[in-house]
């Protein structure tokens, strides 16, 4: 009996994972202090790799949206807060094995996060 195989990840499986994935981190989140106001209109844009147990593989802050001069000297600070939500609620349970190594899977996820007060 042949087995079927597994297509690309589908736009509404991807919404629930990053729902998940969002649901699980929370917790971390609601620990992180947003140094000011300005800096809460920091978003960075995450490249999380995650290893098939839903542990951390590697994590990198490939870029920022929103900075301006009156927010710029808060990113090292919304840095280290994104850093420490996606570290500190790893590793991440309860998604789907199958879409693990498919393409567009949840072994890569980028995100884009913005702390909220």
């Amino acid at each position: 009996m042949a087995m079927a195989s597994i297509g690309p990840m589908t736009p509404a499986a991807l919404m629930t994972i990053v729902s998940s994935v969002s649901s699980q981190l929370q917790p971390c989140a609601d620990r992180q202090i947003v140094p000011a106001p300005e800096a809460g209109e920091i978003i960075a844009v995450v490249q999380l790799n995650l290893n098939r147990d839903g542990s951390l593989a590697s994590f990198r802050i490939l870029d920022h949206n929103g900075v301006t001069e009156a927010n710029q000297r808060y990113v090292p600070q919304v840095d280290a807060a994104v850093e420490a939500i996606f570290t500190g609620c790893t590793p991440l349970r309860g998604l789907p094995p199958e879409l693990y190594d498919v393409p567009r899977g949840w072994r890569s996820l980028k995100f884009r996060y913005r702390l909220k007060a």
